[in-house]
């Protein structure tokens, strides 16, 4: 359960570091900031996954 649930994180983390890299940081800041949190978050949640994953091997 745990893989399927990683590759659709890691999906989501490939679509927010898109938008990440299209938003104008100075211009933008909130923005910016509340998407490269949630990006780390991701990023968190996906490590999590990915080793609960492997514990179930």
């Amino acid at each position: 359960m745990a893989r399927l649930q990683w590759g659709s994180v890691t999906a989501r983390i490939r679509e927010l570091k898109s938008r990440i890299q299209r938003i104008n940081p100075v211009n933008n800041k909130d923005e910016y900031f509340a998407a490269f949190g949630e990006l780390l978050s991701l990023e968190q949640h996906a490590r999590a996954l990915r080793e609960q994953a492997a514990g179930g091997l």
